[in-house]
């Protein structure tokens, strides 16, 4: 089966990685500065302190990595489980009855969980800081690279590939 060729795909996948990148690093940020207030909302939902930690520190550097577009993959699968589980444990619990039913307070999780999912499967694209690492340039093979799936044409400037370009 043949697959179409977008000459934008690293473009679009650009522009998804900062706006998603950006939501979460602000969000993230914010959790940061008040950490305080964070605990006791973790709290109130019934979790400890440590998970308010985690979230904080999982937004704020997984939306970086977006941004910057290195570890895109593992930092938008970490980004999807903080989704599922707020969707779970917050929003289904509160929403209201609408079309969408119980997720309806949910329904921006929703949509930036399906963002993050998106780059889990398609990764950073070509327009990614992990495009400088030393595989890309030398064919060679980096400790950076084995993680991020260079060895299996998984990684930014190998997945051009499919469009006869590297």
């Amino acid at each position: 089966m043949k697959m179409s060729c977008y000459k934008n795909k690293s473009l679009g996948l650009l522009v998804l990685r900062l706006f998603v990148g950006g939501i979460f690093l602000v969000h993230g940020i914010q959790k940061l500065m008040n950490m305080d207030g964070t605990i006791q909302f973790f709290s109130q939902i019934g979790l400890n302190s440590f998970w308010a930690w985690v979230v904080a520190f999982t937004e704020t550097l997984g939306g970086t990595a977006l941004v910057l577009g290195l570890f895109v993959q593992y930092a938008s699968a970490l980004l999807s489980i903080v989704l599922l589980v707020a969707i779970i444990t917050v929003k289904y619990k509160f929403g209201g009855p609408t079309l969408l039913g119980k997720f309806a307070a949910g329904e921006v999780d929703l949509a930036l969980l399906g963002a993050n999912l998106a780059l889990v499967f398609a990764g950073a694209g070509r327009y990614s800081l992990s495009k400088f690492c030393k595989c890309h340039k030398e064919g060679g093979s980096c400790k950076v690279c084995k993680v991020m799936g260079c060895e299996t044409g998984d990684c930014a400037g190998k997945c051009e590939g499919e469009c006869g370009k590297k």
